[in-house]
Order: C-alpha cells, then structure tokens, then sequence
C-alpha cells in the first residue's frame, strides 16, 4: 500500500506468491489517493460514499464496489462508540 512491496514486510507477503498483484493493489491505491488529494476527484469506479448505501470501493486483485461491507461490524461498533457511527 505504502510502496514497501520491496521492502522485507512486503518481500513477507509475497513470499507464497501473489507479489505482483501487492504490488499493483498499492499503486492504484496510492493512484486514488493522490488523485483525490490534488484534484477532491475520484476513480470513476469509486462512488461519492452516502450514509444510505455506504458504497464503498474494495481494492483487490479484482476492484469492486460493495453496499456497505462488513456492515454486522460497523452496527456492532456503533454500540460502543455510537458518535463516530451516525445513523
């Protein structure tokens, strides 16, 4: 993710295979957020995020857009720290 696909931790995950695909995970990471940064403009995969459908991108080998992911973990945090989860 922080260009370290070089570096041991990242020579670690490759180890078993699947170093190319870090390696290009990280960049069109970086590539997003660099593109956001300078220019407040996303990926035209990457949806304008709202609290109704909470689309979110998930980077992977295969990118894609999912409607609130995980969402039995966000509901369960919301009970501890209910100020950072608005409904």
């Amino acid at each position: 993710m922080f260009d370290q696909a070089r570096k041991p931790p990242g020579r670690l995950f490759g180890l078993l295979g699947g170093y190319r695909a870090f390696e290009r995970v990280g960049r069109r990471m970086r590539t997003n957020w660099l593109r956001f940064a300078f220019s407040g403009q996303v990926d035209a995969g990457w949806p304008r995020y709202d609290a109704e459908h909470r689309r979110t991108l998930i980077i992977d080998v295969d990118d894609r857009v999912e409607e609130d992911p995980r969402s039995e973990l966000r509901r369960a945090w919301a009970g501890f720290v209910p100020h950072l989860f608005p409904k």
